[in-house]
């Protein structure tokens, strides 16, 4: 537990969505790299940590006690009924998940597990932390293979992916 949490903000998409998930949420720090900060609201530009900076993993972490009920993430809804809400989740939530997925479905160094969800969807927590802490290695999908089953096919050979994580119908070309 790094004594923070991270919130997910697509740079592609609304900027109104952005201003309100980053007020809402008051970030002390927005990492992205030289091709996102320009979406990132101009009030909220002091606050960015470019990821391509060799100071950015450099920066000390203040001595904060953590605990398991401390705060891991937030995933904003969709605000399909309005306003988005950001749903808090908790360290034990997620750290009790990926234990019970390590027992049902165990992993070794030798797998390659295919992370194709956005980071804006809880589901690409198991698909990005499942694998790591289990020592396989994540295979992510770009975000233009996402809508192309036949780019996710192809990536699953040509990667070695041992691993995926959804519905079968999902690789039907008719479907996607």
């Amino acid at each position: 537990m790094a004594g923070a949490a991270y919130v997910p903000i697509d740079p592609h998409g609304p900027a109104e969505r952005r201003e309100f998930m980053l007020n809402d949420s008051e970030p002390r720090a927005i990492v992205t790299n030289a091709d996102g900060a320009p979406a990132i609201p101009a009030r909220f530009r002091s606050k960015i940590v470019r990821a391509e900076d060799s100071n950015a993993a450099e920066a000390e972490l203040p001595a904060v006690p953590r605990r398991p009920e401390d705060l891991a993430y937030v995933i904003y809804t969709s605000g399909s009924t309005g306003i988005p809400k950001g749903v808090l989740n908790q360290h034990d939530g997620i750290t009790n998940h990926l234990a019970w997925m390590a027992s049902a479905f165990p992993l070794s160094t030798n797998d390659r597990v295919l992370a194709k969800t956005s980071a804006l969807f809880d589901v690409s927590v198991w698909e990005w932390f499942w694998p790591l802490s289990e020592g396989a290695t994540v295979v992510l999908l770009m975000c233009a293979a996402q809508e192309d089953a036949g780019a996710m096919r192809r990536l699953m050979r040509t990667a070695g992916i041992t691993t995926v994580h959804f519905v079968p119908s999902l690789l039907e070309p008719e479907v996607i």
